[in-house]
């Protein structure tokens, strides 16, 4: 399990991960973020998440407790997976080989930037 140096305390914490598959259900994936939040969760990672609008408009589901963060940067592939992190974990989001690929979403926490 990941740990997270809480810099306050100067004392390791777990970091709380959830994995879901929401079958593309706005639902499912609105419920997941709130009941993660709710929770105290640190990371949601979301497979097949809901993606809404037409190809020049397209959306997901968001948190105000979370920053997303998609595999692909043109959503003209529609993303396969999605990433949450706490707000406050401020993590970083990098491609590998400089590839985008809509089933592969890389965030790093900030301790280990």
């Amino acid at each position: 399990m990941l740990r997270q140096q809480n810099p306050r305390n100067r004392h390791e914490r777990d970091v709380q991960v959830l994995q879901i598959n929401t079958q593309r259900s706005p639902r499912a994936h609105a419920v997941a973020l709130e009941l993660a939040h709710t929770n105290g969760i640190d990371v949601i990672c979301v497979q097949e998440p809901w993606i809404g609008g037409e190809q020049e408009n397209r959306k997901t589901q968001t948190h105000p407790g979370y920053t997303t963060y998609a595999p692909v940067g043109d959503w003209d592939i529609r993303p396969r997976a999605m990433t949450y992190i706490k707000r406050d974990l401020s993590a970083s989001q990098r491609m590998l080989e400089d590839k985008e690929h809509p089933d592969l979403c890389m965030v790093t926490p900030p301790r280990y930037n």
